[in-house]
């Protein structure tokens, strides 16, 4: 599956009114994660578990994670949200560890919902490493952060 353009669209109309209005971290989460979430072709009612169970769980920060799931309900992807606007650098490393070796996933995300940043378990030994390999800014798209984008949708990722 390739990425929704149409939603990436309309993610980046909703990233230009959010600019100049200050956030809370509900706006963030409806307005721009869970139409990102969906735009990697993932079905919240079926694919996503809200941070380990179906409570929202609010960070320090007002951020929320969510796990996503292929179709064996194998957890596979982590999406780790900030308000928008967030400095995503002192965030980094954190939560690699903490989340990634009880949840075994390969892939993480970590976004504002404007910028995400993309992390691996490149060594393969059950942990998302601690600095990105890749960013992306949602404003400002090009063929190779779709490429990079496509491949975590559901379809590539299983």
């Amino acid at each position: 599956m390739l990425v929704d353009l149409i939603k990436l669209d309309i993610i980046q109309e909703r990233i230009k009114e959010m600019i100049f209005k200050k956030q809370r971290g509900i706006d963030t989460i409806r307005d721009l994660v869970v139409p990102f979430i969906e735009m990697l072709g993932y079905d919240l009612n079926k694919d996503v578990k809200i941070n380990f169970s179906t409570d929202y769980r609010f960070n320090d920060d007002g951020g929320i994670d969510f796990v996503l799931h292929d179709t064996r309900d194998s957890q596979v992807l982590t999406v780790e949200a900030k308000i928008f606007d967030t400095s995503l650098r002192r965030f980094e490393g954190i939560g690699n560890r903490e989340y990634n070796s009880k949840l075994k996933t390969s892939y993480r995300i970590l976004t504002d919902g404007r910028y995400c940043f993309l992390f691996k378990d490149s060594l393969f030994d059950g942990l998302v490493d601690d600095n990105h390999y890749y960013r992306i800014d949602l404003l400002d798209v090009s063929e190779q952060d779709i490429e990079e984008l496509s491949k975590l949708t559901k379809r590539k990722i299983v």
